[in-house]
């Protein structure tokens, strides 16, 4: 350890070196004497930490050496001898660019010192540089992500002026239902907020007269909705309004991607025909790279809607609704036209648009609605990482600075004002945030590529997810902003000035201390924030797995198909899934096979209003809803969906039997409560498979709430009807094997293939794994919250760590004065144990009243559990003490083994 004697060696040398350049001109010292001052100040105190005094002496020489010489330079070219006149330093016209010379040259000089000092500290400079890293690449990632997704206009022009319309019932806009023809037809006439309205519904095409079918996912669209979103193809022309009317030819966009794949690329396609749902459509045009429909995760296929007005009825809602808003016209003053336009459509057909209200949405509110929550909150999580990252650099640098004092104090001592010193401070801040932020940047990358691994197909807009400039910008602006913040709170704890050594110790280290707990505990409060609100989430995640489905999805092999034109009329569609469901069942490896219309856990619904002719006719508007099924004879045996009352669907169940349905427990108990409703008729109201149905049928039957669409749906009034008495063109096949589901796949793709060989499955999958997927959200939601829980727990032990172990060694004096008249080892070690004790009891309360605000952000994520729970808020409590405890007994151990003549010794 350097001596006090060698320390005034330095200040001496210093000292006579500010009075050597009383040899330079009077011009020369008044301009640059400061500056040489300060370099060589830094200089020699790099050589006085390296050899001490000898590094010192070493250096005399060649000092003296460069005074005497450059000084009779200088005087020579002041005196005009040496070099032309005008170019000495005191009579050369001052330029302009020197200021910035030698500004630049000052923070090169600060950078060098500012390397040279890290790199004596090794360790702690890359404990830093990874804390940094951890909390500014997490940050960096989950931003890039969130900004595509939620941040980024959509890729569509003039994306703000596009909305989406939709119908509800009795004025409830969270409840979205489809639009119909008719209806759109008058709001395109009766609007003056629109420059145009278009329609467009999904549509899957098989595409035959290749080596293997294949299942296109696509769009049918009106000219409006082409025009509306500005579709500019690649090749070729767009759909246009002579494609839209009925009986015109049919004409089909590709996608870039099926153009490339089946194609070749060559623009010889356009105008050539291709097979899709047994019929011939010729191509128009090509889209560009990466086109897809709003909300859609893929577009390959786009062809018209061809909507017959005069034949579709006005209550048909099928459809879905894109708008362009006119110049000028806001979202809100678009609502208020579209209110006008229901009440006179409600005034002139009261049968169909009574109470029916039109909602206008923003397309991106919409897009991102879905994902907006849990997007922003995983947001807010990682940026709490980044705090206790920040916080435990913050605390490093100031336990740092407080060893530094003696050469701070030295430096002020030799002349360095209090700017100077900061400005060095921070030189080395920005230095380690820099080296941090550049890690961070590639752990961003592949924390980015982490994300997209694991993050549910679900979310939109994944495919524009990348690290673009805007990734950049962010992670340069959080790197710099860290430096500055942990690189300003220690420097601004500097005193400077004519302190002495002991003096300036004594001023900084209860201030460095204080400080030192105040970010200890902030990163105690904000790791427990986020450890509750992961276990809230693996808590509701948990209970949600826990529910009960209505049925064994395990073992089921699903798959969708859907029939052609050369189908035409419900007899053809009931008798191909007829003879389909008998083929497969009859192979010796199936337990049993059915079908479905809408498969559950796969999206997509049908609903419609019944009458019950026994009873009183409801208002108009009041007539009880429910959603629909057309399922097959043995499909509550194929999912094992308990039967309650009276009998399922039969064979016998068809064209020529009664018509009969079955209701699900919900809607007994909703439309007969107290009564038995075997034996009811109900007369259906609905539209299914794009054709109107309007039967009677009787109730044979009453099973149990199975749930159609997700663990965490609230149980909905179904029912259901036999597919034969109720033909629909597309159905999904489902079989339970002896074996493993996914094993008979390649069995069940060959038994299709046989029946008819322009026909292709798609969707194949285990029931299993898409009800799996209906949870995919909350389980990445709840991953990623958990992992950045552990970040910051284990960040906020290191600094519970760091400042006890810190404290511990200046402390080692006291201890062993303490333990020299008697104190034990357990009374040394209750002493340091404390200390962290009240540091994590008040972080503790901080953390849970910040929880208790902040936890209601994540309401909408959680299944059957409060943002209040109290085993969840107690267990996390519990763990994070434990855990902080734990980091400061280590030290505290080691400080009550320090034998007491040891501790004495030590200065």
């Amino acid at each position: 350890m350097n001596s006090p004697r060698d320390s005034l060696a330095l200040r001496a040398l210093v000292a006579a070196y500010k009075r050597g350049l009383g040899i330079y001109p009077g011009g020369f010292r008044a301009r640059f004497a400061t500056d040489l001052v300060e370099a060589f100040s830094d200089d020699m105190e790099a050589r006085y930490a390296r050899r001490g005094v000898r590094g010192l002496l070493t250096a005399l020489p060649g000092t003296i050496r460069d005074l005497l010489t450059q000084s009779i330079r200088e005087r020579l070219e002041n005196s005009g001898f040496g070099r032309p006149t005008g170019s000495s330093l005191h009579h050369r016209p001052k330029s302009p660019q020197r200021p910035i010379t030698q500004m630049i040259s000052s923070v090169i000089q600060d950078v060098r010192f500012a390397a040279r000092m890290l790199t004596r500290t090794p360790a702690f400079s890359l404990i830093v540089i990874v804390t940094l890293a951890l909390g500014i690449g997490a940050t960096t990632a989950v931003f890039t992500t969130v900004n595509a997704i939620a941040f980024r206009p959509l890729p569509f022009a003039n994306p703000e002026e596009l909305v989406l319309i939709w119908y509800t019932e009795k004025g409830q806009p969270q409840v979205r239902g489809a639009v119909g023809a008719v209806n759109v037809a008058d709001w395109q006439a009766m609007n003056g907020s629109f420059s145009d309205i278009g329609m467009w519904r999904g549509w899957r095409a098989t595409l035959a007269g290749v080596d293997v079918p294949q299942s296109l996912l696509g769009a049918r669209i009106s000219h409006q909705y082409a025009r509306a979103l500005d579709i500019q193809p690649l090749y070729g022309r767009v759909l246009g309004p002579e494609d839209d009317l009925v009986g015109a030819p049919n004409r089909v966009m590709l996608s870039y991607e099926v153009w490339q794949r089946q194609f070749g690329g060559t623009q010889d396609v356009l105008g050539t025909s291709l097979r899709l749902n047994g019929a011939e459509w010729e191509i128009i045009g090509i889209l560009e790279p990466g086109f897809s429909m709003p909300r859609r995760t893929q577009t390959e296929v786009v062809a018209a809607l061809r909507v017959d007005l005069s034949k579709t009825n006005r209550g048909s809602h099928n459809l879905n609704a894109l708008a362009r808003l006119a110049p000028g016209i806001s979202i809100e003053a678009a609502q208020a036209d579209m209110r006008r336009i229901d009440e006179s459509l409600e005034a002139q057909y009261p049968d169909t648009n009574l109470a029916m209200r039109s909602w206008v949405r923003s397309l991106h509110e919409d897009t991102i609605s879905d994902v907006s929550v849990s997007l922003y909150t995983l947001l807010a999580a990682v940026g709490f990482v980044l705090l206790v990252a920040v916080a435990n650099v913050a605390s490093l640098l100031v336990a740092r600075t407080t060893t530094r004092e003696e050469e701070l104090s030295i430096r002020a001592a030799l002349g360095a004002g209090r700017g100077r010193i900061v400005r060095q401070l921070l030189s080395e801040s920005l230095l380690l945030a820099v080296l941090g932020g550049t890690v961070g940047l590639v752990l961003a990358h592949w924390g980015n590529r982490a994300l997209l691994a694991v993050a549910p197909a679900s979310i939109p807009r994944l495919s524009e997810v990348s690290v673009d400039y805007g990734a950049l910008a962010f992670a340069s602006f959080v790197t710099l902003a860290s430096g500055l913040f942990f690189g300003t709170v220690p420097a601004l704890r500097q005193r400077g000035g004519a302190a002495s050594l002991r003096g300036a110790r004594g001023t900084t280290a209860v201030g460095a201390e204080r400080l030192r707990r105040t970010l200890v505990i902030g990163q105690v409060a904000v790791a427990l924030v986020l450890l509750i609100g992961a276990g809230l989430l693996i808590n509701s995640f948990t209970r949600l797995l826990s529910e009960d489905p209505g049925m064994q999805p395990d073992g089921i092999l699903a798959a969708r198909l859907a029939l052609g034109s050369e189908y035409s009329g419900s007899e053809a569609h009931q008798m191909f899934f007829a003879d389909l469901i008998d083929r497969i069942r009859a192979r010796p490896e199936v337990d049993e096979a059915g079908a479905v219309f809408l498969m559950p856990f796969a999206g997509g619904s049908v609903s419609g209003s019944f009458g019950i002719p026994a009873r009183p006719d409801p208002e108009p508007g009041e007539e009880p809803g429910s959603y629909v099924q057309a399922v097959s004879s043995n499909y509550f045996e194929l999912l094992r969906t308990p039967l309650l009352r009276g009998r399922s669907f039969a064979p016998t169940d068809d064209w020529a039997g009664e018509r009969v349905a079955i209701i699900n427990e919900t809607a007994a108990r909703l439309f007969w409560p107290g009564e038995d409703p075997l034996g009811e008729v109900v007369q259906l109201h609905i539209t299914l498979d794009a054709q109107e149905r309007d039967l009677e049928r009787t109730i044979v039957g009453v099973v149990a709430d199975a749930q159609q669409w997700s663990l965490d749906g609230n149980d909905q009034p179904f029912i259901y009807v036999p597919f034969r008495q109720y033909p629909v063109a597309s159905m999904y096949l489902m079989t339970r094997p002896h074996g493993a589901p996914a094993d008979f796949a390649p069995t069940l793709r060959q038994i299709v293939k046989d029946t008819d060989p322009e026909l292709a499955l798609y969707r194949v999958g285990e029931l299993s794994d898409f009800l799996g997927r209906t949870v995919e959200r909350q389980r990445f939601s709840m991953l990623l919250l958990s992992g950045f829980a552990v970040v910051a727990l284990v960040l906020g032990c290191v600094g519970i760590y760091g400042l006890i172990a810190f404290n511990v060694a200046r402390r080692t004096r006291e201890i062993g004065l303490r333990m020299a008249i008697g104190a034990s080892r357990a009374s040394v070690l209750m002493l340091v144990l404390r200390e962290t004790s009240r540091m994590v009891g008040l972080g503790i309360v901080l953390g849970i009243a910040a929880s208790l605000a902040l936890t209601r952000l994540i309401a909408s994520m959680l299944h059957d559990v409060s943002t209040t729970d109290g085993a969840t808020i107690t267990a996390m409590t519990l763990l994070l003490g434990g855990f902080a405890l734990l980091a400061g007994l280590l030290p505290a151990s080691r400080a009550a083994r320090v034998h007491p003549s040891v501790a004495l010794r030590s200065d």
